[in-house]
């Protein structure tokens, strides 16, 4: 744990051979108490060449910045503002999220004891989050997801400072997370034609089964929209979720989903012939799914298949 990042860094806390670090953690993950620690430089909230001098004044202003955030959001919500009263044909927010948001957090993560009970603090925590994202970022607003999304950082940061979570949640959203919630669904769509195009590649008896049941693959949504995160427990979620942040582009949840249709191709070609019984499979997979198995079969199916080839 700890003593392991200890000696990953020099005296000034900056990492000797971050790259080395890298390699750890997609070959073995991070162990739990080290996701608090590293998970910002994951998410770019950091910098991997950053000493810990710059990390602690970084850290400072994103406490100051927060709270400046959170103040705006607030006084908008009392005075019952229109988000985004001059709205633009992409913005997404007409009126106050906070009764969606609201709904959505208080069905999140329920059998997770630190969200169980209905006065827990980190369902407050997370309305807070949800809502001052959606007010400073008008464009993508709250949609139903984010939740999933958010929880299990807020898990892993609930001995932090608000901002640390909201920081990381918002650079991962950033980078590939926001194009799951665009208006027109164009980022959901395209995800889902480069996994039927991987998946042609790969094994075209499957892909000729997609075509016949399920051509617009619509029966991996979810585990495209939240990246597996309704499928796993957390201590599983963490683990995958680490090793997706490890690659800036993040599109290996494309291949996890592809390494278990592969994997599990005879069910799929012999008892899958229309899309309920396809989806209801596909549902009971996730059920049963081995993360460390997927994990190596995604690895080496990307670098055969890399959608950066197409």
């Amino acid at each position: 744990g700890a003593a392991v990042l200890e000696t990953s860094m020099d005296e000034e806390g900056k990492f000797s051979d971050y790259e080395v670090f890298k390699i750890a953690i997609g070959a073995g993950g991070l162990a739990p108490d080290l996701r608090r620690t590293v998970w910002p430089f994951l998410a770019g909230v950091y910098n991997w060449d950053s000493t810990r001098n710059e990390r602690e004044a970084k850290a400072a202003k994103m406490i100051e910045k927060y709270e400046s955030l959170k103040s705006a959001a607030q006084a908008r919500k009392d005075s019952k503002e229109e988000l985004n009263p001059k709205a633009g044909e992409n913005d997404r927010l007409e009126g106050d999220p906070i009764e969606q948001i609201q709904k959505d957090v208080h069905r999140t993560d329920r059998d997770v004891k630190a969200f169980q009970e209905d006065d827990a603090p980190l369902l407050g925590r997370m309305e807070e989050l949800l809502y001052v994202y959606a007010v400073e970022n008008p464009a993508i607003g709250y949609c139903q997801g984010m939740s999933d999304l958010i929880s299990p950082l807020l898990w892993a940061f609930r001995e932090d400072h608000q901002s640390m979570t909201y920081f990381c949640f918002a650079e991962i959203m950033s980078r590939q997370w926001s194009q799951n919630f665009l208006h027109s669904g164009g980022g959901i769509s395209k995800q889902l034609e480069e996994l039927k195009s991987l998946t042609c590649k790969a094994d075209p008896d499957i892909a000729q089964l997609f075509e016949v049941v399920d051509p617009s693959y619509y029966s991996l949504y979810r585990w495209t929209l939240v990246h597996f995160k309704r499928e796993l427990e957390f201590p599983d979620v963490a683990r995958l979720w680490e090793v997706i942040w490890l690659d800036w582009n993040m599109d290996l949840h494309l291949y996890v989903a592809l390494g278990l249709l592969v994997r599990h191709r005879d069910q799929v070609l012999s008892g899958c012939s229309t899309f309920d019984r396809l989806l209801k499979f596909i549902n009971l997979m996730s059920q049963r799914l081995d993360v460390d198995l997927a994990l190596r079969d995604a690895i080496d199916l990307r670098k055969k298949y890399s959608c950066k080839d197409m």
